[in-house]
């Protein structure tokens, strides 16, 4: 092969490269426009759907609240004519009413039940509260008073002295004070219950819970008592927190019966089997301490011509470090 033999090959075109077609290209590029314009419609109809379905749904919900003010909001049917008022405990109905908040005439329907249920729920001496709307035109109130278990003193500071003011505790230890005094019949039922004292007044805030230990524990002194027997508890007057590490009750007959700050239904129990033991022997208590765990210090009032208390197992009384020790 010569050299002009070679030159051509060298520039010969390759046979991979395919042969442009631009009558092809040129209808592909026609029917790619046409595909895109077509699109471009398909969205603007889609746009234009979306825009008056939006349209239909703001004029239904415009007639819907035309017609739910004219037939609900401004019903005169609808117009609150009756709050019924349920109260568990002596708060007066009225009382109840007043803070609520409800007043008659109000749309049924505009009235916020979480707001009254709040406004009730702030004041302390109420436990639980329900709401409820009774159609056509009443409002149903529901209320259940925290019931007290305790009363405690609390020092107050006047011009010339210091006094005592009183406020008192549920089961859960929540501290409260009571709007009805006036009451006579509940005003001589409180005064009869325990008097917890030794908690400073910065702890007994109203709608908040006593947190000391000793608190916590006279608490639970005082519930298993009301379960374990009656007659030990109307014994109760005082409770003393003021010690750390111990309850020291006072009773009505002048016994004074101190207690731990743990395991109190055992406690409880050995106070029950102590009084059983004074009612079979005839005596009548005059100390225990029901913090000791391995034996029982416990004397008697002495009977006519004794010297001395008789102590069943123990004569000495015990401080808290020495009930450690015991």
């Amino acid at each position: 092969m010569g050299f002009n033999g070679k030159l051509s090959r060298l520039f010969k075109r390759p046979r991979s490269l395919a042969r442009i077609d631009f009558k092809r290209s040129e209808v592909d590029f026609t029917s790619a426009a046409n595909q895109a314009i077509g699109g471009a419609g398909l969205v603007a109809r889609a746009v234009l759907c979306g825009v008056g379905i939006l349209a239909v749904v703001m004029l239904v919900y415009g007639l819907f609240e035309i017609l739910k003010d004219r037939f609900i909001y401004s019903n005169p049917d609808f117009a609150i004519r009756k709050v019924d008022v349920h109260v568990k405990g002596y708060l007066s109905p009225e009382l109840v009413l007043k803070w609520s908040g409800v007043s008659t005439g109000e749309n049924i329907f505009r009235v916020d039940l979480a707001a009254i249920r709040r406004n009730l729920e702030f004041v302390p001496q109420i436990k639980q509260v329900t709401v409820e709307r009774v159609l056509p035109n009443t409002i149903r109130i529901s209320v259940e008073e925290r019931e007290p278990i305790a009363r405690i003193l609390v020092p107050v500071a006047s011009s010339n002295s210091i006094r005592a003011d009183q406020v008192w505790i549920d089961e859960n230890g929540i501290v409260f004070t009571r709007l009805d005094r006036n009451n006579e019949h509940v005003h001589a039922r409180l005064q009869s219950l325990p008097v917890i004292i030794g908690i400073s007044p910065t702890e007994t805030i109203a709608g908040y819970a006593l947190q000391g230990p000793e608190a916590r524990a006279a608490i639970e002194i005082i519930k298993w008592l009301q379960r374990s027997t009656v007659v030990v508890f109307d014994q109760l007057r005082i409770l003393d927190v003021g010690t750390p590490g111990a309850v020291v009750a006072q009773m009505a007959s002048g016994a004074e019966v101190v207690f731990g700050l743990d395991r109190v239904p055992q406690q409880v129990r050995r106070l029950r089997e102590v009084y059983e033991l004074g009612r079979r022997l005839g005596r009548q208590l005059m100390w225990v301490d029901l913090s000791v765990t391995n034996n029982l210090p416990v004397s008697w009032l002495p009977l006519e011509g004794e010297y001395s208390p008789v102590n069943t197992k123990n004569l000495e009384k015990t401080t808290p470090s020495s009930r450690k020790n015991a």
